[in-house]
């Protein structure tokens, strides 16, 4: 009962550079929003009241 592993694994598939373009796109565009949401709740926290209010 021997069972050859080497003919039944698979290769990893290469990512294409435009897959990986597009990935790190996105996870970059994820951090602005995060990042423009707690400066906004930051902002919105040290003004108190007034950042709500429109001109």
């Amino acid at each position: 009962m021997t069972s050859n592993t080497a003919e039944t694994s698979r290769p990893l598939r290469e990512e294409s550079k435009a897959t990986l373009f597009g990935t790190a796109l996105v996870l970059v565009m994820g951090a602005l929003v995060i990042a423009a949401g707690a400066i906004l709740t930051v902002a919105s926290v040290v003004l108190g009241d007034t950042a709500l209010q429109l001109p």
